[in-house]
């Protein structure tokens, strides 16, 4: 299997683009190669892929690489992601909720859970 690479390579038309290793088309076009490098940057982050830059002649210039995410912070996007979900079903709202577990959440999902059951827990009363 091939390794994962993103490349800012120069377009033969003008302009930068950004590709993937292996791949025969492009994923990102831009005029400037500032543009194209913060694309491919922001992009190799997101899959945990190596960002390599080639200069005008089509020569490496840098490369970087940018490993996966680990488990913690997946488990705090999943986090958030709970979070939002738990907001949407209470009637409270959502800068409360988050001022809350960023405070007291050291395992951010079972007290985003507590807070959400807690939130329920009022709603029901003043019914």
């Amino acid at each position: 299997m091939a390794r994962k690479e993103h490349h800012v390579v120069p377009n033969k038309k003008g302009g930068w683009d950004v590709k993937i290793n292996g791949a025969g088309h492009r994923t990102y076009h831009t005029r400037k190669k500032s543009t194209a490098v913060k694309k491919a940057r922001a992009i190799s982050r997101r899959h945990g892929s190596e960002l390599v830059v080639h200069n005008s002649k089509g020569r490496i210039e840098v490369k970087n690489s940018h490993p996966v995410p680990t488990k913690r912070r997946k488990k705090a996007k999943k986090a958030k992601r709970t979070i939002k979900r738990k907001v949407k079903k209470t009637k409270r709202p959502v800068k409360k909720v988050k001022r809350s577990v960023k405070k007291k959440a050291k395992r951010p999902v079972k007290k985003a859970k507590r807070v959400v059951r807690k939130a329920k827990r009022k709603n029901r009363r003043r019914r």
